[in-house]
């Protein structure tokens, strides 16, 4: 048996939604790109949306109001349309 390996906390749900609220609020783009095609690679698409991406967006708003929001919705659509297939697993976008 192989034994499994552990996920950095980072990599977590929880982990996953703290940087994309942390990269729409700082502003750090990078943080919250690398949250987004995280969450894409981990999850299937609509399992992200409403294990990852939802619950950041409700935190962002709470937290940190409309336009922090804004931020990062903007940043989760445009993800999403440049290639999340909807049967899971991201797809980068080719140049």
């Amino acid at each position: 048996m192989i034994p499994r390996m552990p996920v950095d906390p980072e990599f977590r749900r929880s982990g996953l939604v703290d940087r994309i609220v942390r990269g729409a609020t700082e502003p750090d783009p990078v943080r919250l790109h690398g949250a987004i095609v995280a969450a894409l690679e981990l999850y299937a698409r609509d399992e992200a949306l409403r294990r990852v991406f939802v619950p950041a967006l409700r935190r962002v708003r709470r937290e940190h109001g409309r336009a922090a929001r804004a931020v990062a919705a903007a940043a989760i659509s445009g993800q999403l349309q440049l290639g999340a297939p909807r049967d899971g697993g991201y797809q980068s976008p080719s140049p």
